[in-house]
């Protein structure tokens, strides 16, 4: 058994009163390196956080005739603590031990009601179980990991395995312990990582083989739902985050909604407040299930369960201006008009008022903005004065932080992170106190990211259990993110996506817009963060393509008719050149469309010579197929406008327009030959016909995806064998809510993303 060196841990190894153990209430029944399972009497009721003494054989004195133990002093081997209950049995966690302490089933437990247990990290108290679904299907997956104090945990999670085949997930941090994984197309093995992280920054990190197998099912049973929602945001400020992962926040455009965001920022809705809504929000706190919304017009604190109803309106202020609730309930509202931060009980019952309306480090001029720290202090920034005036949780004046730097630039918002305070200001840097009330390290502002935006005057910080900064700029509509290690990496909201008129998705959830205007790719995570550009690639970038596994993207240059291939994974490296404007092997006369499969194998759909030419991956010519030749066999490609392959590269698809057809082929690498199979659609408006296409796309499983903008809506046909069967037609506006879009992208595992130009709502089914 290993000794943890920790002083506060080596407090826990001041020995129990030997009494104690005489009487033993519990015993050892399981061990499992620093894991124990431990049974007790009826009579114990233990909670999490509990601190139980584990004795093992000690010393005994036997009588001196007739050899009998009369006396057993029992020896401390261990203390532990409580970590979980289940199914009636405790876990616990080896928190002291002594050296070559050798912990037994059988060995006796007694309970330490008055030890003091140190704060602990989250734990992991089982084996996680593997989890298997069908390839494409959904299934949720929880991780048996809590945290003993009690405390707030943040789940960051990633995927590990082959690159683009290990499936997606809903977010990237949620606050339970559980997450929706979405299986690739095809039969993979992966397995999910999970750190769970307490507010003091301790860690547990867990993992969770995964894999998809066996029949995909019935795919018409199959119903779609949003997973990304890009480029149409509101114009959001002031975010929060609930107990259940999602982001509150409103509309600084109608401020009178409060905006609820998915996990993962698949969508938003405003919350239906009705009649009953708030007549101007200034702040929104969600707390164990209702929104406290500030009305700033009202002067009240206006509470709402999930489903818009008013709960009970809190105060009577005066110009309030922010808004905070500590994790008892107390409520905090910054109201200079009042003097100062008034505090209430969380039924409404005014408590104190903090401060008062007086110039100094004992008063408020400027009242603006509140944050609360892990430990319950209170933070209150007097922008007129510069300060930050401090309280501790029993509301005692604390030493204030005065405010440096240029007294033209204001400061905006507070917020408390791990590194320290965050101070921000209306120019977009962040300054960042330690507890000595020094700012001796500043965060650049967003647009310092290298991105090509610049975002305006910010309006809001806020701090996610990731240690992940965010910063609104409600103004323009964006939403600025910060890592951990507090460098902007990301930029989310319409002005990021606006440019871009086509798109591509590889298999890890990354998404390639074509900015057009500016001749380059635009580059966004899972998320819809614009994370990356890339310039210099052209002068006329007419097309767009990557690589399910998203280690090649390719760009078209219509105005030098060559393709354009970058490594997906160093998208800074210098690009390949890949063929040339000609009628030879190798070359094009009007180049329009782009393809990809999975071994990087490049198709270009010439339609000035009616054929699709093939490269592979490093850009050497392989071969043609198509042709024209001015008659009626099916096989011709008379007007082709679109084109699709499938990931494995064993079969193409053409829209040909002038035929109101898709035309399929099956393609032999190894051949390098494209056989013409069939056609299918034909026009009309019946399950697999055509009006007009806008997009084509094709997923692992053969399926390919037709977004129809003379039909208004979007079809998946099952064209695996030789003739086409319709699965699924969804209706725009009314089944995909999204209204005349003009692009499609179909990722290889069947999500797929529409919009009009410069938006994007993604769809998995």
């Amino acid at each position: 058994m290993r000794r943890i060196a920790s002083a506060t841990l080596v407090a826990l190894a001041a020995a129990a009163p030997i009494l104690a153990a005489e009487k033993p209430l519990g015993a050892v029944e399981s061990i499992d390196g620093v894991q124990v399972v431990l049974g007790f009497d009826a009579s114990v009721q233990l909670a999490p956080g509990a601190v139980v003494a584990i004795y093992g054989p000690g010393a005994v004195e036997k009588h001196p005739l007739t050899k009998e133990v009369i006396i057993e002093r029992p020896r401390l081997l261990a203390k532990a603590l409580i970590v979980a209950i289940v199914d009636g049995k405790y876990r616990a966690r080896i928190a002291w031990s002594e050296p070559q302490a050798t912990i037994e089933k059988g060995c006796d437990v007694v309970p330490l009601p008055g030890e003091a247990a140190p704060n602990t990290p989250p734990a992991v108290t089982a084996t996680p179980s593997a989890s298997t679904t069908a390839p494409g299907d959904r299934v949720s997956v929880k991780v048996p990991i809590i945290d003993p104090d009690g405390d707030a945990v943040t789940y960051s999670w990633r995927l590990e395995g082959a690159p683009g085949r290990a499936g997606r997930l809903d977010a990237r941090t949620t606050t339970r312990p559980e997450i929706e994984w979405s299986a690739p197309g095809a039969a993979t093995e992966a397995t999910l990582v999970v750190t769970a992280r307490d507010r003091l920054g301790q860690e547990a990190t867990a993992s969770v083989p995964l894999s998809a197998k066996g029949d995909e099912g019935d795919l018409r049973k199959r119903s779609v739902s949003p997973y990304l929602y890009a480029g149409g945001e509101r114009h959001l400020s002031r975010l929060e985050r609930a107990a259940d992962g999602v982001w509150w926040g409103f509309d600084t455009v109608d401020t009178r909604s409060l905006v609820r965001i998915d996990a993962g920022w698949r969508g938003d809705r405003t919350l239906k407040t009705g009649e009953a809504g708030p007549a101007a929000v200034g702040a929104v706190v969600p707390f164990r299930g209702e929104i406290y919304a500030l009305d700033t017009s009202a002067a009240c604190v206006q509470v709402y369960n999930g489903d818009g109803a008013r709960m009970r309106q809190l105060g009577k202020l005066g110009r309030p201006s922010d808004l905070a609730i500590d994790a008892q309930g107390t409520i905090f509202v910054a109201d200079q008009y009042l003097g100062g931060v008034l505090v209430y009980e969380n039924d409404g019952r005014f408590r104190a008022r903090l401060g008062q309306a007086a110039k100094g480090a004992d008063g408020f001029v400027g009242l603006t903005r509140l944050c609360l720290g892990p430990a319950g202090e209170l933070y209150c920034l007097d922008a007129e004065q510069r300060l930050v005036q401090r309280f501790d949780r029993f509301h005692r004046r604390l030493d204030s932080y005065e405010i440096q730097g240029d007294p033209r630039v204001a400061p905006v918002d507070i917020a408390v992170h791990p590194r320290g305070l965050l101070v921000l200001f209306a120019n977009g840097t962040i300054q960042v106190f330690d507890a000595k009330g020094l700012a001796k390290e500043a965060l650049p502002p967003a647009g310092d990211a290298g991105l090509g935006l610049e975002p305006g005057v910010p309006d809001g910080l806020f701090v996610d259990g990731s240690d992940e900064v965010y910063v609104s700029y409600a103004a323009n509509g964006l939403i600025a993110r910060y890592n951990r290690d507090g460098k902007p990496n990301g930029l989310r909201g319409h002005l990021a996506w606006a440019p871009c008129r086509q798109f591509a998705s590889d298999g890890d959830g990354r998404v390639f817009g074509l900015d057009q205007s500016n001749n380059e790719i635009r580059v966004f995570d899972a998320e819809g963060f614009l994370v990356a550009r890339v310039g210099g690639l052209g002068r006329e970038l007419t097309a767009l393509a990557v690589s399910p596994d998203g280690a090649s993207v390719c760009v078209l240059d219509a105005n030098k008719g060559v393709v354009q291939r970058l490594n997906g994974r160093a998208l800074g490296e210098k690009p390949v050149t890949v063929g040339q404007k000609g009628t030879n092997n190798g070359q094009y006369k009007e180049p329009t469309r782009l393809a990809l499969d999975e071994a990087g194998r490049i198709y270009v759909l010439d339609a000035g010579l009616h054929r699709v030419v093939v490269f592979d991956a490093e850009g050497r010519f392989q071969f043609t197929f198509g042709r024209f030749e001015r008659g009626k066999a099916s096989d011709e490609l008379h007007d082709p406008r679109l084109l699709a392959v499938s990931p494995a590269g064993d079969a193409a698809y053409v829209y040909d327009y002038d035929k109101y057809d898709v035309k399929k082929f099956a393609l032999d690498q190894a051949k390098q030959t494209g056989t013409h199979v069939t056609n299918a659609g034909g026009k009309g408006d019946s399950p697999g016909q055509i009006r007009k296409l806008a997009g084509l796309g094709c997923d692992r499983r053969g399926l390919i995806y037709l977004l129809d903008i003379g039909r208004e809506d979007l079809q998946v046909l099952d064209f695996r064998g030789s003739n086409a069967v319709a699965i699924h037609a969804w209706k725009f506006d009314g089944q995909l809510g999204v209204r005349r879009p003009e692009h499609l992208a179909v990722a290889p595992d069947g999500q797929f993303m529409i919009g009009p130009v410069g938006s994007a709502v993604g769809f998995r089914w």
